[in-house]
């Protein structure tokens, strides 16, 4: 599960449950309770993931692992930010946030205020948005962690171009276009795309929403079509951007399906 290995079935981890619930012993129950849930939530049965989250917080009252309670509200945080429920993830990731910190978990308090951010993202609370995003890129920077920087940076830079402040976007991007990560190469990709199109450079726009359709993801090939949709409208090529358009509504139904 740490390794991000997507489990396929939920065989192994009942017959671990079923030990730890029946003999095994009680202090592992809100560790096991916080795996059953990982598995569902790769299964897509968020319902049932929530379920076993829930059971690894009330099992976990006299845990002093707080590196642990702090993935469970972490992990069910993003579950409700995913299907929209942003109250209820607000509320996760606070607990999450404070539980990294009584753990001194840096590392962990970065992606708390990453999470954080984009919850406040979802609220369109552009103001906090930043604070908390501006707060874990310069969290990343201190302890020299590159890859969450360039993370951190990523969700900056988009929050940036969201807000049409285009400069600020493209010098968060340059500083990290060496360094970025492949896990962190969509976000990249469709802001760098994003900003040139902007910008006028549909040249370069279109170079960076290619390397986009290079990346099996569909949020990546949704991004991608609905750029190139813009780009062929903008050289006033109609047909191209109606195939792309189409190719774009196929990826959205996609999303809904998993969402």
């Amino acid at each position: 599960d740490r390794a991000y290995i997507l489990h396929t079935s939920d065989s192994l981890i009942q017959e671990v449950l079923n030990y730890y619930k029946n003999e095994g012993d009680k202090k592992y129950l809100p560790e096991v309770y916080y795996y059953a849930g990982s598995v569902y939530r790769d299964l897509g049965d968020a319902l049932q993931a929530l379920d076993y989250f829930q059971q690894a917080i009330e099992t976990s009252q006299s845990n002093t692992s707080y590196k642990l309670i702090s993935r469970i509200y972490s992990q069910t945080g993003t579950l409700f930010l995913y299907q929209d429920v942003y109250d209820e993830a607000m509320k996760a990731y606070r607990h999450a946030y404070k539980y990294n910190i009584l753990a001194k978990d840096s590392v962990g308090i970065i992606f708390n205020l990453r999470d954080l951010g984009e919850t406040f993202t979802a609220f369109n609370n552009a103001d906090s948005a930043l604070y908390y995003y501006k707060k874990a890129y310069k969290q990343a920077e201190k302890i020299e962690n590159q890859r969450l920087t360039d993370m951190v940076g990523n969700s900056l830079a988009d929050l940036y171009e969201q807000l049409k402040e285009y400069h600020l976007a493209k010098a968060i991007l340059q500083a990290s276009s060496n360094t970025i990560e492949k896990n962190n190469l969509r976000s990249f990709y469709s802001i760098s795309a994003d900003l040139h199109y902007h910008s006028g450079d549909l040249d370069s726009a279109f170079y960076y929403c290619n390397l986009l359709l290079g990346i099996n993801d569909v949020y990546a090939q949704q991004a991608a079509h609905w750029k190139l949709a813009e780009i062929a409208q903008a050289r006033t090529d109609c047909q191209l951007a109606m195939r792309h358009l189409r190719y774009y509504n196929k990826w959205t139904d996609s999303i809904q399906k998993v969402t």
